[in-house]
């Protein structure tokens, strides 16, 4: 009875379980692939070993679909349902609450749950768990891995030349214009198989379209490439992002592209700070204001703060006198305030603001008698005549002379944010300010 019964199982039961990873990936072909399943088709084999084999569908439609006499079963996994979702978020000790919106539908593809458990931690801390940060990780993870078709600066290179021809808007794109973008000396046919397979390229009507968020990466990259450029030129930055934007009218995809600049830049070495502050000036200026998007310019903060002060400088302006984006890096530096670089940069930054001094001792609209007043007092407390950034000292305290009025504002901005935190690491600063009140008579 029951013994013959498990005999007779015990026979069908495959002794191994063999499981073939990814074989769309790597050197090898999908003719070595289709000799290893006729191989392991073999009765000999069959009765013996059961094989699982992971790949992209776009992939194994293409190369094994029609092979049927591997007797084989399919199963297609769907991106994750709400349940599945939730299961796997909770495995990974990831809070659905505290993620972007704009996360939820694209970690639900495993791939980008996988980046996203991989990272979440390190992102948190840094505070960039984006959209436009996840896609960012997604092409340095591509990038690395690609060691036997295409090296990470030709993906890059790809990523481009694919983005600056939508950009130009030079017609559909066709096999051709792929094949004439990839390097020489590559295996072409395995890295457009590649390509299509994880999704970078898709079919559209006769011809070939990038993915688009891979199109808006590849956007990102070449504006940081233009505005790099500019900076070495020493171009005027805000004309050169303004200029290079202009053939894209909708204003959440300008947000986009510049959210992914700015993410590029904020973590390339040596990458120029006024091209930095020139990109997040104008991504500020773009975005749709709402909270997540508000929430996004601020995530990028602890990969740069010294870019963050400087585009609160170049905010405070009166000729960037919007009371919303000073909303937005005020937030900013209430957000972080309690993270290391903050008890680092802080004091620092905020002496810098508060020993601010105007010539006119922030009489810009006031009476001409009350200008000429306040540069007297100035003068003579500096000891001569000034010009803009100029430094003097005064009851050993330093203070610089600004030319925009409206930088006098940031010394409130500081107090405002001083009076989140405790009060014994901005003596100093808080000295200062009463120093430069006094000198401008502002006391």
């Amino acid at each position: 009875g029951g013994f013959e019964v498990q005999q007779a199982v015990h026979r069908q039961a495959p002794l191994l379980l063999l499981v073939l990873d990814g074989v769309n990936q790597g050197s090898r072909g999908a003719n070595w692939w289709r000799r290893l399943f006729e191989r392991l088709s073999d009765p000999m084999w069959a009765e013996r070993v059961a094989v699982l084999v992971t790949c992209r569908h776009r992939y194994w439609r293409s190369r094994f679909e029609g092979l049927e006499y591997l007797r084989f079963e399919k199963w297609e996994l769907p991106p994750f349902n709400d349940s599945e979702l939730e299961e796997a978020l909770a495995a990974e000790g990831l809070n659905p609450t505290a993620l972007a919106p704009r996360l939820l539908p694209l970690i639900r593809k495993p791939r980008y749950f996988q980046l996203a458990a991989r990272y979440h931690r390190r992102l948190e801390a840094e505070g960039d768990f984006t959209e436009a940060r996840l896609v960012y990780e997604d092409w340095r993870d591509r990038s690395a891995k690609r060691t036997d078709l295409i090296g990470s600066d030709a993906f890059e290179d790809l990523i481009r030349s694919l983005a600056r021809r939508e950009r130009d808007r030079l017609g559909e794109l066709s096999l051709a214009d792929v094949v004439a973008a990839l390097p020489p000396g590559d295996d072409q046919v395995a890295t457009l198989e590649e390509l299509s397979s994880t999704g970078i390229l898709k079919s559209h009507g006769g011809g070939l379209q990038v993915d688009e968020r891979q199109l808006v990466l590849g956007f990102g990259l070449l504006l940081c490439d233009r505005v790099a450029d500019a900076a070495a030129r020493n171009q005027d930055l805000s004309e050169t992002v303004a200029y290079w934007l202009e053939p894209h009218a909708d204003m959440d995809l300008k947000a986009r592209i510049l959210e992914s600049a700015a993410v590029h830049s904020l973590r390339t070495p040596g990458f120029a700070r006024s091209a930095k502050v020139a990109l997040l000036l104008a991504w500020l200026a773009n975005h749709n204001r709402t909270s997540s998007s508000s929430a996004h310019l601020s995530a990028y903060f602890p990969k740069d703060p010294e870019a963050y002060f400087d585009l609160a400088e170049a905010v405070w302006q009166e000729a960037h006198d919007v009371p919303s984006a000073q909303d937005d890096i005020m937030a900013t530096l209430l957000r972080w305030r309690h993270i290391p670089a903050a008890a680092e940069h802080y004091p620092r930054i905020f002496e810098r603001w508060l020993g601010f001094v105007h010539p006119d001792g922030g009489w810009a609209s006031g009476p001409e008698e009350h200008k000429e007043q306040a540069r007297r007092d100035i003068e003579l407390a500096a000891g001569g005549r000034l010009a803009s950034n100029d430094e003097f000292i005064v009851a050993g305290r330093r203070l610089r002379v600004i030319a925009d009025p409206g930088l006098l504002r940031l010394g409130r901005l500081a107090l405002a944010v001083i009076s989140y935190l405790p009060r014994r690491p901005f003596a100093s600063a808080i000295t200062t300010g009463c120093l430069a009140d006094n000198v401008m008579r502002w006391s």
